[in-house]
């Protein structure tokens, strides 16, 4: 029997009891899918914008509880895209700068030992760069925010996500790292010649992510590697992912570096001398 198109929403025209049904199945459906994959419900009708709406956990953690770099889980990874979903829509970008503070020996070493097997370089990059050295400020801590795990994952889905809400709200400079003495990050880029797939690489450059940030403890890294004679292979590496002049900038920079430090002994000599 022909349904009465004349009233009601377009949902109920569809199919009388339509809009009831979707309301009762929407919780298992979120639950099934997660909350940042069913975003695009929302046009379907009002009843599930308005379910969405209702049922939806604003998380109070932070995304680096669920997402750590030395995490291997795919399902922390569905659960960081979910939480950052619900924390952009709870109005929370600050939490995009946050910093896993990883500083004590037996937290270096335990990234250490989880870096390694995800390494795209020979595995002794990971410790030429981050093994905690004897003179503690000779140590390169990683201080990673979220958008440096989701790199180090190669989390394609979760890294646009981060570098679109970190485009919306204004804190790209701040999720990147660069700009917080005392907790300086090694760039994304970096990083994603370290450990990330060809896909993340091509994100970061389409996204601008390659040359728009570049920062001293870069150079500092570059300059372990290649005193190592690991910084050809990272080189070859940048090139294939198509950051290469990511690497020149690197390599203009180890040169000023190394001009600096030969001043600086060329005064210590001096100063000896007089």
């Amino acid at each position: 029997m022909p349904t009465d198109t004349s009233k009601g929403s377009p949902e109920d025209r569809w199919y009388p009891g339509f809009s009831l049904a979707l309301e009762i199945a929407l919780p298992q459906v979120q639950q099934l899918l997660g909350a940042s994959r069913c975003g695009a419900l929302k046009r379907v009708c009002c009843s599930w914008t308005e379910s969405l709406q209702l049922h939806q956990p604003v998380p109070r953690h932070s995304l680096l509880d669920t997402l750590s770099p030395v995490s291997e889980n795919l399902l922390d990874e569905l659960q960081a895209e979910d939480d950052l979903y619900l924390l952009k829509s709870a109005g929370i970008p600050d939490l995009l700068s946050t910093h896993a503070d990883i500083s004590n020996f037996d937290e270096v070493r335990a990234l250490v030992a989880a870096l390694r097997p995800r390494c795209r370089l020979p595995e002794v990059a990971v410790d030429i760069l981050f093994q905690p050295q004897v003179e503690r400020d000779r140590t390169l801590y990683l201080a990673p925010r979220p958008l440096h795990c989701a790199v180090m994952h190669s989390s394609l889905r979760l890294l646009r996500m981060l570098l679109r809400a970190a485009k919306e709200t204004g804190v790209l400079q701040e999720a990147c790292g660069n700009d917080q003495p005392g907790a300086a990050a090694l760039t994304p880029t970096f990083l994603a010649v370290l450990f990330a797939s060809q896909e993340v690489g091509d994100v970061l450059v389409e996204e601008g992510i390659a040359d728009a940030f570049s920062c001293e403890l870069d150079v500092q890294a570059a300059c372990k590697l290649q005193r190592r004679g690991l910084w050809p292979i990272f080189q070859e590496r940048a090139n294939s992912l198509g950051l290469g002049d990511f690497a020149a900038k690197l390599s203009l920079g180890m040169q000023a570096h190394r001009e600096k430090v030969a001043k600086a002994r060329e005064a210590i000599r001096a100063a000896l001398r007089s």
